[in-house]
C-alpha cells in the first residue's frame, strides 16, 4: 500500500494488507480509506468507525493486534477530548479486551467524558461503569474468556 493512498498512516496499510489474509472483511479498501482520511482529520464519527472496525475484524478474526490498533484509533479521539471516543476506549479498558481489565482507566475516561458531554449514553456507562456489582461482572467474565482461551474447564 503507498504512502500516497494512506498518507503515510501504518495502521491503515497494516489493516490493508490484512485483506490480502482476510478477503471476507466487512469493509472495502476504498471504504476504509474513505473513513480513514476523515479520522486522521480528527472527525469523531470517523474515529469512532474505525475503531469499531477494528474491534470487530480482530474479534472476528481472533486478532489482538488489530484490536489494538482500534484502540489506538481511539485513543487518538480520546486525546482530542472526544467525549465518545473516551466512552468507547473507557469501555475496551473496562471489559478487558484482549488484556487485563483495567477499571482505574476505565472510570477516569467515563469522567473526562462526561465532564464534556452529559449525553444520556455517557451518562448511562458511567452509572454503569461505576456500579461494583457491574465491575465484579466484568472481572468474572474475563477471566472465564480466558479460561476458556486456554482451554481450561470453567
Amino acid at each position: 500500500m503507498s504512502k500516497e493512498l494512506t498518507g503515510g498512516n501504518p495502521d491503515i496499510r497494516y489493516l490493508t494488507a490484512m485483506q490480502t489474509f482476510y478477503p471476507g472483511m466487512p469493509i472495502s479498501r476504498e471504504q476504509l480509506l474513505e473513513v480513514a482520511h476523515k479520522a486522521e482529520q480528527g472527525d469523531e464519527g470517523a474515529i469512532m468507525a474505525l475503531g469499531k472496525t477494528y474491534y470487530e475484524i480482530g474479534h472476528h478474526y481472533t486478532n489482538c493486534s488489530v484490536v489494538r490498533t482500534g484502540q489506538n484509533w481511539l485513543k487518538r479521539g480520546s486525546d482530542m477530548n472526544l467525549p465518545h471516543a473516551k466512552v468507547a476506549l473507557s469501555q475496551h479498558y473496562f471489559s478487558g479486551i484482549c488484556g487485563p481489565i483495567q477499571l482505574d482507566k476505565a472510570l477516569s475516561l467515563a469522567r473526562e467524558a462526561y465532564a464534556l458531554d452529559q449525553h444520556p449514553i455517557i451518562k448511562e456507562w458511567l452509572e454503569y461503569a461505576n456500579d461494583p456489582a457491574n465491575q465484579k461482572l466484568a472481572v468474572t467474565q474475563r477471566e472465564k474468556e480466558f479460561r476458556a482461551y486456554k482451554g481450561e474447564p470453567s
